[in-house]
């Protein structure tokens, strides 16, 4: 479960590049989730629903502790 969790966590451009088409140059997951909400490869809602799974996945110790 958490293999496709800890290549996020340790490179996200690369992770987030292979699944949208993000622009060089961003740096910081704010910059990559904005840039994914304006080109409208995501929607609010989808953005919504991951920070809806991470904090559920937070609150029953589903995050290793050194995203707490």
């Amino acid at each position: 479960m958490f293999n496709g969790f800890n290549a996020f966590v340790q490179n996200p451009m690369s992770f987030l590049s292979k699944r949208f088409n993000l622009p060089q140059g961003l740096r910081t997951p704010d910059e990559m989730i904005n840039y994914l909400l304006q080109s409208g490869q995501l929607s609010q809602d989808q953005i919504n629903k991951v920070y809806e799974q991470y904090k559920n996945m937070q609150g029953n110790g589903g995050i290793p502790p050194f995203f707490k």
